[in-house]
């Protein structure tokens, strides 16, 4: 499988993370099977090791981490026309905070902001550093 036009005709038992957006985008996989979707990641790529599912769609991130502990999984990098797509952009990241405290939300808005978070280059980067420095990648 190099990329997703491959998975036609094999009928592939997908799975992910419930509550998550990735759940919206399943049926972008050709002639993909969605099955039991799980509470973790841990248990979606449990899944794909132990063969209850074909392949999980999770970030990439995520992925690379799992992949550097467990060999039975292999990453497929989509690119290009080849990839899923989110029309709704509902992948994006939030972090909820109580309603009405608007010092603790400046103050992580302001933190976020240093971090360049809306800059989709710099976080790639963070995230490829941060995957480096795990304790399986050393």
């Amino acid at each position: 499988i190099k990329g997703l036009s491959d998975f036609a005709g094999k009928n592939a038992k997908i799975t992910t993370q419930l509550g998550t957006a990735w759940v919206n985008l399943l049926d972008q996989i050709p002639d993909g099977n969605p099955g039991v979707n799980y509470a973790t990641t841990a248990e979606c790529f449990m899944a794909v090791s132990n063969g209850a599912a074909d392949l999980c769609v999770i970030e990439l991130p995520t992925s690379q981490s799992a992949a550097m502990t467990n060999k039975d999984l292999v990453l497929l990098t989509l690119g290009g026309e080849d990839t899923i797509s989110d029309p709704t952009g509902s992948t994006n990241v939030c972090i909820a905070v109580r309603k009405g405290d608007t010092v603790l939300k400046e103050q992580i808005q302001g933190a976020m902001d240093r971090l360049s978070w809306a800059d989709k280059k710099a976080m790639d980067e963070m995230m490829s550093l941060a995957i480096t420095q795990q304790p399986a990648a050393n």
